[in-house]
């Protein structure tokens, strides 16, 4: 990958050099899908949604090491996939960690519902019908289909949780095996935490696994007193994190309604102000969504942990099994991956790293 390379219009279009590595490439699609969203760029959306679709093809094509050679010896007719391109609206799918995360948290609620509310308004799409009754009756069809998903999803998810841990818990359990389920784990984390927000999952599901592994082993003595305890502490702090959560979505609101009010009143409205308050409502929205994202996280993997732990089909020494066990890989997911915040700045700061020099 040098000056041999027949093409370089991938490359200039993902802002990279040609001999970047997949990390760096990864990284400049993240933050220029962002930038150029089609969204964020109402005044062309043709245009916008044209340059969108052409920064999917291009990390497509070079995050797969087999067609980017294709690609730097043939060109780009020489290196199309042979299911064809994805829909570039898949990046918004892969913000939060993408599928590898899918055998812990399955698939995101809440970024499902964001890629197809977006894909909606991109286009020409009209309700049949519009009357209240008939949004009613497809509301309630809609949230009785979610929970049905929700709890196919928990089956799934909890089916996946029992068999990473039958690794320990269907052994002799001695000081060897342990030590060696403790290293799978933390294998298996190192490769996570290099995915989108990966150290930030890691630690949603690394602080309910030890959560609520702590609750069930404590519940098993001092008459249950400690349990009580620390689930009152839990709920604590589940109160915290969803009024953190509808804050963000306040602040996204309110913002958003400002920068549509200057729009309206258009005074003092230069180019530089409304990128400057666009940048900082893109932000917020990103705030907003991965607060959302972690919340949703952290309920799914509360709702799954208290499932394998509190089955009454299972014999109480292997349920004080699973737990030791869920312990150990809470205590390794939040040792490679400590607690980290990201705040609006960081999103808005986000979105400026590629942002083209003004040398």
């Amino acid at each position: 990958m040098d000056n041999n390379t027949v093409d370089k219009e991938y490359y200039e279009i993902l802002n990279v050099p040609v001999d970047a590595d997949f990390t760096a490439i990864k990284r400049s699609y993240r933050r220029l899908a962002i930038q150029i969203h089609p969204d964020k760029n109402p005044d062309n959306p043709e245009e916008a949604r044209e340059n969108f679709q052409k920064l999917g093809e291009a990390y497509q094509v070079l995050s797969d090491p087999e067609l980017r050679k294709r690609y730097d010896l043939y060109g780009k007719e020489g290196a199309v996939p042979e299911a064809g391109f994805a829909d570039a609206f898949e990046f918004f799918r892969q913000l939060f960690g993408g599928e590898s995360f899918k055998d812990y948290i399955g698939e995101l609620n809440l970024l499902k519902e964001l890629c197809k509310s977006m894909q909606e308004s991109s286009s020409e799409y009209k309700a049949v019908e519009d009357t209240d009754e008939s949004k009613k009756k497809l509301q309630q069809e809609e949230s009785l289909q979610q929970d049905i998903l929700l709890q196919e999803r928990i089956d799934t998810l909890c089916h996946n949780l029992v068999g990473k841990l039958s690794i320990w818990t269907e052994t002799d359990m001695s000081e060897p095996v342990t030590n060696a389920f403790k290293e799978k784990m933390r294998l298996e984390a190192e490769v996570l935490k290099e995915e989108s927000f990966g150290e930030e999952i890691l630690n949603a599901i690394g602080s309910t696994y030890f959560q609520r592994a702590n609750i069930f082993l404590e519940s098993q003595s001092f008459f249950g007193i400690k349990g009580l305890w620390s689930s009152l502490r839990a709920k604590g702090s589940l109160l915290k994190d969803t009024w953190s959560t509808v804050v963000s979505a306040v602040e996204v609101q309110t913002k958003a309604e400002a920068l549509a009010k200057a729009e309206e009143e258009g005074s003092n409205w230069t180019k530089e102000k409304r990128e400057e308050a666009t940048r900082e409502l893109t932000g917020k929205v990103l705030s907003a969504t991965w607060k959302g994202t972690r919340f949703e996280v952290q309920n799914v993997i509360r709702n799954v942990s208290d499932k394998i732990l509190f089955d009454k089909n299972v014999p109480q020494e292997k349920l004080i099994q699973r737990a030791h066990a869920l312990l150990m890989v809470g205590e390794v997911f939040l040792s490679v991956a400590p607690k980290r915040e990201r705040n609006d700045n960081y999103f808005e700061e986000l979105l400026n790293q590629q942002a083209p020099s003004q040398e």
